[in-house]
C-alpha cells in the first residue's frame, strides 16, 4: 500500500517561513505572494516613530490626528515600496527564465524563495542589485517630490520627506552583509568567485546575517537600557526580523542542498492501486473508496496514465447517478495533471508540489506511469537526511 494516497495530510514540507509566520497575499503569474506575519508590527512602529517623534518635532503646530495621518500614510508607502519592488524582481526573474514558486515579503525586501537564478551569472548580480538601487531610486524621486509640495502642501510634503528617509533606510539595510539581505547575496556571490564553493559560500552569507541580527539586537538592548526607546526599539526589532529570515533561509540552503542529491525515481512508490477508465463510480466506490485506504488512484489505459480520480472527485456527480457515470467522467484528466520524470531531481519536485500545494505526483516515463512521489516520501527521505546527522 503506498503512503502516498494516504487521506491523512501528511507533514508539511519545509517551507522557508510560510506558515504560521506569514500569509497568503496572492498570486503574480505562477508565484505565491506571500506577507510575513510582522507586517503589522513594524507598520505600527514606524507609523509611531514618525507621529511622535519626527513629525512632532519638525511640525510641532500639527494636531495628533495629522501627526498619526503622516505616519500611517507614510507606513502604507512603504509597503506598496516593497510590493512594487518584489512585483519588478517577479518580471526579472520571468525575463530571464526563473519561475520562482513562492516570494515572501519581509519588511526589508523578498526572502527566501525558489527560482533564483545561479551564482556565478550576470542574472545574480543584476537581482541582487534590483532591490537597493530601485530603493534610492525612490528615495531620490520622493526628495523631489518633496521639493515640488514644500510651498503650498505641507502635509503631502512630509509624507514625501518621510517617505524618501524610509526608502533610504531600506537601500541601506538591504546592503548589510548577512542572508537573506541583499548584501548577503552580494557575500555569497563574491566568497563563490574566489573559493567556488557553492556550499561553503550560502553557509557563510546566512551565518552571517544570523550573527548581524543578534549584534542588532545587542545594540538595541545598549540603548534601550539607557532610555532611548525609539533607536532601541528600531534595532531589537530588526535584529529580530532579520534573524527570523535568516533563520529560514539557512533552512532553505541545507534544504536545496539536501534535495539536489535525489531522484524522483529513488524516493518514489512504485507499487500503487490503479483503476480503468471505465469503472463505474458506484463500484469505484464500493470496491476501492470504501475498502482501500488510499484518496486518489491513477486511472490507467493499459500502462498508460489517463488520469487521476480522488475521493474529492465524488462531489461531482450525485449518488444516484453513480451507476451510470464512469471514472472517467470525473477523473482529472492527465493533460491537466501535474507530473515529474523519474530524473528529476528533489528540488523540481518541492517546486512542483508547492505550485497548487499538492500532496502527490505522477511519475511518468513519456506518457507511462512508473511510480508515485509524495510529501510523504520527501518528509521521509528529509527524516532519514536528519537521523543520519546529514541534514539539520
Amino acid at each position: 500500500m503506498s503512503d502516498a494516497n494516504n487521506t491523512a495530510r501528511p507533514p508539511d514540507l519545509p517551507r522557508w517561513g510560510i506558515g504560521a509566520r506569514a500569509w497568503h497575499l496572492g498570486r503574480v503569474g505562477a508565484t505565491a505572494v506571500y506577507i510575513e506575519a510582522s507586517w503589522p508590527i513594524l507598520a505600527f512602529l514606524l507609523a509611531w516613530t514618525l507621529a511622535s517623534g519626527h513629525v512632532a518635532v519638525d511640525q510641532p503646530g500639527w494636531p495628533a490626528w495629522q501627526r498619526w495621518g503622516a505616519g500611517l500614510i507614510t507606513s502604507a508607502l512603504y509597503f506598496l515600496l516593497v510590493l512594487l519592488q518584489e512585483i519588478s524582481y517577479l518580471r526579472v526573474a520571468a525575463m530571464l527564465g526563473e519561475k520562482p514558486d513562492r516570494l515572501v515579503l519581509y519588511p526589508f525586501g523578498r526572502a527566501s524563495q525558489a527560482g533564483d537564478p545561479p551564482l556565478g551569472t550576470g542574472p545574480e548580480l543584476l537581482v541582487t542589485l534590483l532591490g537597493p538601487l530601485s530603493a534610492v531610486a525612490v528615495s531620490a524621486l520622493c526628495s523631489l517630490a518633496q521639493r515640488w509640495a514644500t510651498p503650498g502642501v505641507p502635509f503631502v510634503a512630509a509624507v514625501f520627506e518621510y517617505s524618501a528617509w524610509a526608502a533610504g533606510l531600506q537601500a541601506v539595510f538591504r546592503l548589510l552583509p548577512g542572508l537573506p539581505l541583499d548584501g548577503g547575496r552580494l557575500l555569497r556571490l563574491v566568497w563563490w568567485r574566489l573559493r567556488k564553493d557553492l556550499r561553503g559560500a550560502g553557509r557563510l552569507a546566512s551565518r552571517s546575517g544570523q550573527t548581524l541580527a543578534f549584534a542588532l539586537v545587542g545594540l538595541g538592548a545598549y540603548y534601550l537600557v539607557r532610555s532611548d526607546w525609539l533607536s532601541g526599539l528600531w534595532l531589537t526589532t530588526a535584529g529580530w526580523l532579520l534573524r527570523n529570515a535568516a533563520v529560514s533561509s539557512q533552512r532553505q540552503i541545507v534544504v536545496r542542498e539536501v534535495m539536489g542529491d535525489i531522484t524522483a525515481g529513488g524516493i518514489m512508490e512504485r507499487e500503487f492501486i490503479t483503476v480503468v477508465p471505465g469503472l463505474d463510480v458506484r463500484q469505484f466506490v464500493n470496491r476501492y473508496v470504501a475498502l482501500q485506504h488510499q484518496h486518489a488512484f491513477p486511472v490507467l489505459n493499459g500502462d498508460q496514465l489517463v488520469g487521476i480520480v480522488s475521493a474529492s472527485d465524488l462531489a461531482r456527480v450525485e449518488p444516484e447517478q453513480w451507476g451510470r457515470t464512469s471514472v472517467a467522467d470525473i477523473m482529472t484528466p492527465a493533460g491537466n495533471l501535474i507530473t515529474v520524470g523519474p530524473e528529476a531531481d528533489g528540488n523540481v519536485i518541492l517546486q512542483r508540489l508547492a505550485q497548487r500545494d499538492l500532496h502527490q505526483l505522477p511519475v511518468v516515463q513519456g506518457d507511462r506511469l512508473v511510480g508515485l512521489v509524495s510529501r510523504n516520501d520527501v518528509v521521509r527521505y528529509l527524516q532519514w537526511q536528519t537521523d543520519m546527522g546529514m541534514y539539520n
